[in-house]
């Protein structure tokens, strides 16, 4: 099911059952994801893809028109975002291979696989694991106590201490993990084929239930660190935003963002990137009464100039306008005025959205 933010869903579309999940999400994010109505289901201001019962829910940004192919743009046109914003460890890759009714988290799945496999292939995690065990060979370190004590009668032993290079280790345990996960979800052939050969690859290494605390234990170095955006992503896909949502339950997913905050991150990420590496991000902060610290203020965009002094401030207003001032609310206008008195500055930006972009490629983070 793919809608936009906003787009109410009629109840008929859901059975009593997948109505109270609903409510359960709405729950566990502390927060309406979802909002009843008189006429059905609402979404939010939340965008990205949820399971509810034995549907999946796409959830695209209000931007876009209804049609198909506008909806396939902005699909793209969110991923992109998502990767500027480091949301989701991904940044360019052609899509053009991906189905075109591939959801979110299909073209999520796909990037995940293909990305996992070609590691695999070209460097197999494996981590030194301390062996300690008796052994008909001398390895590594003899252990005298525990030789004498478990060998004064049999000479053909050694007890030893040794490190071993060992693949079934944590950080592939939970890639298995997401691997089973996924192959229970996707309805892609080639993600399917791609995450098989992944799992053959893994075949010695466990399977088992990731408890999300335990990714907290994962360590990167030198050795590994190339894993690491896939080990994002991954804790994504077993978890997603509800770690308490998805425990327990291997085909339940969520992976949502606030479209409002989404959207100010990105503009953030692109000026910082290409075209002010000046930019700072809800800095500095400052207050409306220099005598007291109250109504603190925290500009979306700030760039500064050599000297230190504000240049601009952008404020990202995440709503659709038609290009005239009527429509600009009068309470950002007073924001806006207030943030060039404070700062003392004379260039103040109201950024809205435009309703269509072209964005088409999305790929994993070096």
């Amino acid at each position: 099911m793919q809608v936009n933010e906003y787009e109410i869903i009629p109840s008929s579309k859901f059975s009593q059952k997948e109505l109270e999940e609903i409510k359960r999400f709405n729950d566990f994010y502390g927060v309406e994801i979802f909002k009843f109505t008189s006429k059905g289901v609402k979404p939010q201001q939340f965008v990205g893809v949820c399971r509810i019962g034995d549907k999946t829910i796409e959830i695209l940004p209000k931007i876009s028109e209804k049609s198909d192919q506008e909806r396939e743009t902005e699909r793209d046109n969110l991923l992109f975002m998502l990767s500027y914003t480091k949301k989701l460890p991904i940044k360019e890759v052609n899509l053009t291979n991906l189905s075109k009714n591939d959801t979110i988290y299909e073209v999520i799945i796909s990037i995940f696989s293909k990305h996992l496999l070609d590691l695999l292939k070209k460097e197999y995690w494996r981590k030194y694991k301390e062996v300690e065990e008796n052994s008909n060979y001398l390895k590594g370190k003899l252990l005298i106590p525990k030789h004498i004590q478990y060998n004064s009668f049999n000479k053909t032993k050694f007890y030893c201490k040794y490190d071993e290079l060992n693949e079934d280790n944590l950080l592939n345990q939970i890639f298995k993990a997401t691997i089973n996960k996924l192959l229970q979800i996707t309805k892609n052939s080639e993600s399917i084929n791609t995450l098989k050969k992944c799992d053959f690859i893994l075949s010695n290494v466990t399977i088992r239930r990731i408890n999300y605390r335990e990714t907290k234990r994962v360590n990167f170095n030198r050795m590994n660190k190339h894993y690491e955006n896939l080990f994002r992503l991954s804790t994504m896909i077993l978890f997603g935003n509800s770690p308490k949502l998805s425990e327990g339950n291997n085909k339940t997913f969520s992976l949502l963002f606030d479209m409002n905050k989404l959207f100010e991150e990105f503009i953030f990420e692109f000026i910082k990137r290409n075209i002010n590496k000046n930019a700072l991000y809800e800095k500095p902060r400052r207050h409306l009464f220099k005598e007291k610290p109250i109504y603190q203020l925290k500009p979306d965009i700030v760039i500064k100039r050599v000297n230190g002094h504000v240049k601009q401030i952008i404020d990202t207003k995440y709503k659709l306008i038609n290009n005239t001032f009527s429509e600009i609310s009068t309470s950002d206008v007073y924001q806006m005025f207030v943030y060039s008195q404070i700062y003392e500055c004379n260039e103040i930006i109201l950024l809205y959205p435009q309703n269509k972009q072209e964005i088409k490629e999305v790929e994993l983070l070096p």
